[in-house]
């Protein structure tokens, strides 16, 4: 799996259901939460890759961060989950 990370974080919240994340849910995420997303707008630095999966994993470790890597932070109903090593830098699909 590929995130973007441009904060270098002792914890991320990486989205595991990604069949429940869509576009929409991406976005309103970045509305309501008040996370940066601006980083995945299509000429930042993070749109690449541009899925839906790198696009709303940015987004709920955006939110994550913002909340200073509380748990309760990286929940979003059981279908996300915190790591410790950086994902931007695994080989998995």
């Amino acid at each position: 799996m590929e995130i973007c990370v441009l904060i270098r974080c002792d914890m991320v919240c990486v989205q595991g259901g990604f069949e429940r994340c869509s576009v929409a849910e991406d976005t309103g995420l970045c509305m309501w939460s008040r996370a940066d997303c601006n980083p995945i707008h299509q000429t930042a630095p993070c749109f690449n890759p541009n899925t839906v999966r790198a696009h709303c994993s940015y987004a709920v470790n955006s939110y994550f961060q913002k909340y200073r890597q509380a748990p309760i932070a990286c929940d979003f109903s059981g279908t996300a989950s915190v790591v410790t090593s950086d994902p931007s830098q695994s080989s998995q699909p």
